[in-house]
């Protein structure tokens, strides 16, 4: 697979809307052949900033397309559980890690302004006293937005994580007999048996 790499060693990465730029391999866009991605930076990139673009080869990316060989495909379940372990591990945990971390610095500078509010010295007018509001106000609306995220990753994280366990432990139900109850009655005795 092919991605395309900026200079700054950003890879790739469209939304139905805009065109961004990702550190993490596992979430850039992949192109199938290097035509492929090289038409992508001629129709999208003005001509003078078309070289600030290079395409790469990545051996290791995620491949979900099952092998059509019936032994393969009972692999293929082990194969994509440690695919997803792995793009668990890449890619959604340090993301839960880096929520995790600025979420604790927001709580802190909220901390640290109530102890400021608190404090015996603190003399505030209302010039003063608004300023003083509006930054807490900020840090809560950045602690909001960063706290919301947080939880869709999680949920995310957790939602794929079920999704390996119900493969693990998937097996039809026992079969139900609609017609024909008694199997052995009815192939010894196909004429008088009673449906």
């Amino acid at each position: 697979m092919y991605l395309i790499k900026d200079k700054s060693g950003r890879y790739l990465k469209t939304t139905v809307d805009k065109t961004t730029f990702t550190t993490n391999e596992v979430m850039a866009d992949t192109f199938n052949s290097q035509r492929e991605a090289t038409d992508y930076i001629h129709k999208r990139f003005p001509k003078r900033r078309r070289r600030l673009y290079k395409i790469v080869f990545i051996n290791d990316v995620i491949d979900l397309t099952p092998d059509t060989n019936i032994q393969s495909n009972i692999n293929y379940f082990d194969k994509s559980q440690q695919q997803i372990d792995k793009l668990i591990q890449v890619s959604i945990n340090p993301e839960i890690e880096k929520y995790r971390v600025q979420l604790i610095k927001y709580d802190d500078m909220i901390l640290d302004i109530r102890h400021y509010i608190r404090d015996e010295t603190t003399k505030a007018n209302a010039c003063w006293g608004y300023k003083i509001f509006k930054a807490l106000q900020d840090i809560e609306r950045k602690r909001a937005k960063c706290k919301k995220e947080l939880q869709r990753i999680v949920m995310l994280k957790n939602k794929l994580e079920k999704a390996l366990m119900d493969t693990k432990d998937f097996d039809y139900e026992p079969y139900k007999y609609r017609e024909i109850y008694d199997i052995n009655e009815y192939i010894n005795n196909p004429n008088t048996y009673q449906m």
